[in-house]
């Protein structure tokens, strides 16, 4: 962290840059979704909560292993948006 000097002049030690205030952000509002979650699984799925995770998390794996083969197979057009992004990158330069 940088020294900068504040309004009387002091050094400060500490400053935030927006790096870490976006993570701060972040990081907020991550958590109080997972503990609102966590709320209203237990209230819905009761002493099965374990389950219900483990339930979710398999979908999520099924899902994820069949976007990752979708792009995979049509590369073309995620490179095509990349190199679009550069071009527009560039021209703002």
């Amino acid at each position: 962290m940088t020294e900068t000097p504040d309004a009387t002049g002091q050094a400060r030690t500490g400053s935030i840059t927006v790096t870490s205030a976006t993570a701060i952000g972040v990081g907020g509002m991550m958590g109080a979704g997972l503990y609102t979650l966590v709320g209203l699984a237990s209230t819905t799925a009761g002493v099965w909560v374990p389950l219900a995770f483990l339930v979710g998390g398999a979908v999520t794996v099924f899902s994820v292993h069949s976007y990752a083969k979708l792009g995979a197979r049509d590369r073309s057009s995620a490179v095509q948006r990349a190199r679009d992004l550069r071009l527009v990158a560039g021209a703002r330069s």
